[in-house]
């Protein structure tokens, strides 16, 4: 498993995670920009750059993490679901809602 808080993508990350395999790997979409870094919210990934990521790792089930907690600060799952079905149609996708379970 591995579960990604907060972050962005970084020189690499890419060579540390891909000589693992992960049954769950939780990752945030909210993103980040101008808007937000104006006001002093630190963003993360969006869902385009973890679809990127995602399409070259060897993951069982992708769960996005990090959207509608915040009004001001969230990503669209709907929008990372197209771009993650472009990128890497076999991908497993399990978006949870608030209060959900998941069985590992």
């Amino acid at each position: 498993m591995f579960f990604w808080g907060d972050g962005i993508a970084y020189e690499g990350q890419y060579n540390l995670l891909s000589s693992l395999s992960f049954d769950c790997f939780f990752a945030p979409i909210n993103g980040r920009d101008s808007f937000r870094e104006n006001k002093g919210i630190i963003g993360n990934i969006n869902g385009n750059e973890l679809a990127e990521i995602c399409s070259k790792l060897n993951i069982e089930r992708l769960i996005p993490n990090h959207y509608d907690m915040f009004k001001n600060n969230t990503g669209s799952v709907k929008l990372f679901q197209k771009e993650i079905k472009q990128k890497y149609p076999n991908q497993f996708v399990n978006v949870l809602e608030c209060g959900d379970k998941i069985e590992l």
